[in-house]
């Protein structure tokens, strides 16, 4: 199995299994009426579909360096109060620590198309809730 594959596997089989644990705690299992089932089924599949769509752009906002100045003014703040100031910092400047960050980058594609695969699973199910509403 190649690697990316494994990764939108894990990913999936992460979204379905949340997607069924929140299904399950508004007792889909309890609902009588289709409508009722089609209701709490949109209301996992969104929830989920904005959680991974909202994590995987979260990684690609920070690939793309948004919470650098955040993350190195913290650690420069910090280092105040350490005893051995110079060993704690990595590096001296922020250019250096953007250099050494620009490479240390995260995949978020999987995640994302993930949250979007869920996403249109919810739209169907509003199809569905709006048919038999």
């Amino acid at each position: 199995m190649s690697k990316i594959l494994k990764k939108y596997l894990i990913t999936s089989v992460l979204a379905l299994l949340l997607t069924f644990l929140i299904a399950l705690s508004r007792g889909v299992f309890e609902k009588e009426k289709t409508v009722d089932v089609l209701h709490v089924l949109i209301d996992a599949t969104f929830v989920v579909s904005v959680l991974f769509t909202g994590f995987g752009l979260l990684i690609f906002s920070a690939n793309e360096g948004t919470f650098d100045m955040i993350a190195y003014g913290m650690t420069s703040f910090l280092s105040l109060f350490k005893k051995d100031r110079e060993n704690y910092l990595k590096y001296k400047t922020y250019v250096d620590y953007k250099e050494a960050k620009a490479d240390n980058k995260h995949s978020f594609a999987h995640i994302v198309l993930v949250g979007l695969a869920i996403f249109v699973a919810c739209l169907i199910f509003i199809a569905f809730y709006e048919n038999l509403k």
